[in-house]
């Protein structure tokens, strides 16, 4: 089921008590896989939120999306300016951010 969509979700009729699968959901899958589930969780991609922080007056350069552009070290196109976590829009995933954010401070801290 990794790397394939949701197509279709269906709650199977009757009450929760009418049955083992009563009150479930079929799910399935655009690659036609198919699943039981009590409950589905639909996650959303986020978009960076750096309306307000004044990358144009910094003449930091943004993708359409507003993500700050970066290069493998997380440099942005201005010399002392950095961007981790989400505003880079790279891999927005909290464990993500909060170890880039990590990494870049033991990186920048004096001895």
């Amino acid at each position: 089921m990794f790397c394939d969509s949701i197509c279709r979700l269906k709650r199977r009729d009757g009450d929760v008590g009418d049955g083992d699968d009563a009150g479930r959901i079929d799910v399935t899958t655009e690659q036609g896989g198919r699943l039981v589930a009590d409950q589905v969780l639909l996650a959303f991609g986020r978009a960076p939120n750096t309306n307000s922080l004044g990358l144009d007056r910094a003449r930091v350069k943004t993708a359409a999306d507003g993500g700050i552009i970066v290069d493998a070290n997380s440099r942005t196109n201005i010399e002392n300016i950095y961007a981790v976590g989400d505003v880079s829009n790279q891999f927005n995933l909290t464990p993500v951010a909060i170890r880039e954010g990590q990494a870049f401070q033991q990186c920048r801290s004096p001895g």
